[in-house]
């Protein structure tokens, strides 16, 4: 597997995301079960802005990273970790659920093997 395929597949997920957080906020949180108020609306969609900057950087992290792709790829898959532990917890004690934060566990879980994978090799 090419090294900037988990970058470019996360930069793409994190793409989406921001688009749903952005311009479908309302519909996006009910589907985690999250209630929607005007402060979860504002957080939310500046949520939004930082999944689209995470997007933008790890899209572009394989045109600048040069020798730097292993570390990068398990700081990456760390962070994720740590994002899934939270999610995961959250999903646990009832904070959040429904399918959209199931599908997000998964998608993030198979990313995370991907970079660690990659980071290995």
């Amino acid at each position: 597997m090419n090294q900037s395929l988990p970058f470019r597949i996360f930069g793409g997920v994190s793409f989406l995301r921001a688009a749903l957080f952005l311009f479908m906020t309302e519909r996006y949180l009910a589907s985690a079960g999250v209630t929607v108020t005007s402060d979860t609306f504002l957080l939310a969609q500046g949520v939004g802005v930082a999944t689209l900057s995470m997007g933008f950087i790890a899209w572009r992290i394989p045109d600048v990273a040069g020798d730097a792709m292993k570390p990068l790829g398990q700081l990456y898959g760390i962070v994720l970790a740590i994002y899934i532990a939270w999610l995961g917890y959250n999903t646990v004690v009832g904070d959040v659920g429904g399918a959209t934060v199931y599908v997000v566990l998964v998608v993030h879980i198979a990313l995370a093997a991907m970079f660690f994978i990659n980071s290995k090799k």
